[in-house]
């Protein structure tokens, strides 16, 4: 079989303090504004390729230090606490 449909009960969810989304939307952010200066013409090709490569190679280098993050940040629905559990009571 190549795959499993997951049984009732046995899903992962992620639960992700603020400074890990962060981080993980801002290298999502660097790769596609990078490869959309690539594509634009209104920026002088001199200036616009090489901010474009520094920002798709960030992009790149931070892909697997994002994925690292959201995998360890995964639980099993039984153990998914809501984030007001998460909170400090002031």
């Amino acid at each position: 079989m190549w795959f499993a449909y997951p049984r009732l009960g046995d899903h992962m969810m992620f639960q992700f303090r603020l400074p890990t989304l962060g981080f993980i939307v801002g290298t999502r952010a660097a790769l596609a504004f990078g490869a959309g200066l690539l594509a634009a013409e209104r920026i002088p090709e001199s200036t616009r390729r090489p901010l474009a490569m520094a920002l798709i190679g960030l992009g790149i280098a931070t892909t697997i230090p994002a994925a690292r993050a959201i995998l360890r940040q995964r639980v099993r629905e039984a153990e998914f606490r809501p984030a007001a559990d998460v909170l400090p009571a002031w």
